[in-house]
């Protein structure tokens, strides 16, 4: 039976909406929020998070537990310096991370799990050891951004799940100006949205009067920045 969830990657955009959705099953705004309690997964001891876990939802089937940064916390390389820095620490990593899967078995079915990790995980993460020796117990799933060539395609995409449409030569174009910023690229495209009205496809001309506008109005005000240090004493 499946535990818990690992979404773990670059791609910030595409989690934080897979994490709505989820959030948005628990029932209205306010009865949401007091069923979703948010850990910081970089320092949370094993007592903590059981406690979470174990409490019961209110006025809800479910209560979501996130925890972020756990599993980045275990990479070999964090472990490594972690262990080296509390020589005196009563639980090791490896310790911690042997409670929690000791744990899951026991996790009450009205607790989602989740946990939230910034980056891809390595190869040598334990997570993905959970999920090569038992997926049945414990999802991974991870998000990677396009890469620079397929943001066009997934520009066009993205306007087509909002109900509108984009020329594909204006989607490169948009690409090439603002980049592999996924969240900045989606504000965009609400932008232009609002500008055409959805009356239209987007098209080129409209993204030079809108998104370069605010392309220049950041290098302006970089300039601007740069020119006040320089003339600090």
């Amino acid at each position: 039976m499946l535990r818990a969830v690992i979404l773990h990657g670059e791609d910030e955009l595409t989690r934080s909406e897979q994490l709505e959705e989820w959030k948005a099953t628990l029932g209205d705004p306010t009865v949401s929020s007091l069923n979703t309690t948010v850990l910081d997964g970089r320092k949370i001891t094993l007592p903590a998070l059981i406690e979470a876990c174990d409490a019961l939802p209110f006025m809800s089937e479910k209560r979501l537990v996130v925890v972020e940064g756990f599993w980045a916390r275990l990479e070999p390389q964090e472990a490594g310096k972690a262990r080296g820095s509390r020589k005196g620490a009563q639980t090791s990593e490896a310790a911690l991370v042997k409670g929690v899967l000791e744990y899951l078995p026991r996790l009450p079915d009205t607790t989602r799990l989740v946990f939230m990790e910034p980056r891809s995980l390595s190869k040598g993460n334990p997570a993905l050891h959970i999920r090569s020796s038992d997926p049945s117990m414990v999802q991974v799933k991870e998000y990677r951004p396009p890469a620079q060539e397929g943001l066009g395609h997934w520009i066009e995409e993205r306007m087509k799940a909002k109900g509108g449409a984009i020329e594909s030569r204006a989607a490169r174009q948009l690409a090439d100006l603002v980049g592999g910023d996924l969240r900045q690229l989606d504000q965009e495209l609400e932008k232009l949205l609002a500008y055409v009205n959805y009356q239209r496809p987007v098209t080129a001309e409209d993204v030079r009067s809108v998104a370069s506008a605010k392309h220049l109005v950041d290098v302006f005000d970089l300039v601007d920045a740069l020119g006040l240090r320089r003339g600090e004493p």
